[in-house]
């Protein structure tokens, strides 16, 4: 049985010892390394995935209010134009109410409305603003601040309790 077998590893070493490497250069204290590794690589993807899933949750609810306050301003200035009846604000909460979100705020100056809507999210309340009404003229439409930046124009406010 002293002959040498083709694709066993014996390993080196005196007196049936273990010197740290194989016959093939390997290091043998590299062993049980890659679960290591796969341990390190999970644990980055669940860290990775704690920090995207509220962000993506605070997006869900900024989307679901701005549909909401989108709507209800325009059921608020439909209402103040006399195209549908009903008073704009108490239209504007049942609109907002049909989208899942509360009114914080209802303004109307002749035939323009302005609406805050909040929609409660997992990890806060997120607040949008909407306005609507007649498109303004010329004069008016130069009076308007424009944004600072082009961040400006899509805050969130989110309140978190």
């Amino acid at each position: 049985m002293g002959g040498r077998r083709i694709g066993s590893r014996r390993r080196f070493g005196g007196a049936g010892g273990f010197d740290g490497f194989d016959r093939f250069g390997d290091f043998g204290g590299e062993r049980g390394s890659g679960s290591v590794l796969a341990i390190g690589v999970l644990g980055a993807v669940v860290a990775v995935a704690v920090a995207v899933i509220p962000v993506g949750s605070i997006f869900v609810a900024h989307q679901q209010a701005s549909a909401a306050a989108d709507a209800a301003a325009l059921a608020a200035a439909d209402t103040a134009s006399g195209r549908i009846g009903g008073y704009p604000c108490e239209v504007a909460a049942a609109v907002a109410t049909r989208n899942r979100a509360t009114i914080a705020a209802c303004e109307v100056q002749g035939l323009i409305a302005s609406v805050t809507v909040v929609v409660p999210g997992r990890w806060g309340d997120v607040s949008v603003s909407a306005r609507a009404g007649p498109p303004a003229s010329r004069s008016e439409a130069a009076a308007v601040r424009a944004p600072q930046n082009r961040f400006e124009r899509f805050t969130t406010k989110v309140a978190v309790y």
